[in-house]
């Protein structure tokens, strides 16, 4: 899990709708929808219901932590670059 698909999932929580989160997030919908996907697949759970357009972030009990997980996430950040080793 990283930042990255922590936020299109935000982003998709807030469009509801796929390719309107990849534009939000300056991204094709097909990496998205990937990255969303693969989030799924690390977690072992279905975040998102799919269906023909619109989508829902599912109302299980991770998606909470999910989004708590992208704040703080989001939130340390900019201090984490000054431990990059390179």
């Amino acid at each position: 899990m990283d930042i990255g698909q922590l936020q299109y999932l935000v982003a998709l929580a807030r469009e509801k709708h796929f390719t309107r989160a990849a534009k939000a997030c300056h991204v094709t919908q097909p990496t998205l929808s990937g990255r969303i996907r693969q989030l799924e697949q690390e977690l072992g759970v279905p975040i998102v219901e799919h269906s023909v357009g619109l989508v829902a972030v599912d109302r299980d009990p991770i998606s909470p932590l999910v989004l708590a997980a992208f704040e703080c996430a989001k939130a340390i950040e900019p201090r984490a670059a000054q431990f990059a080793v390179g």
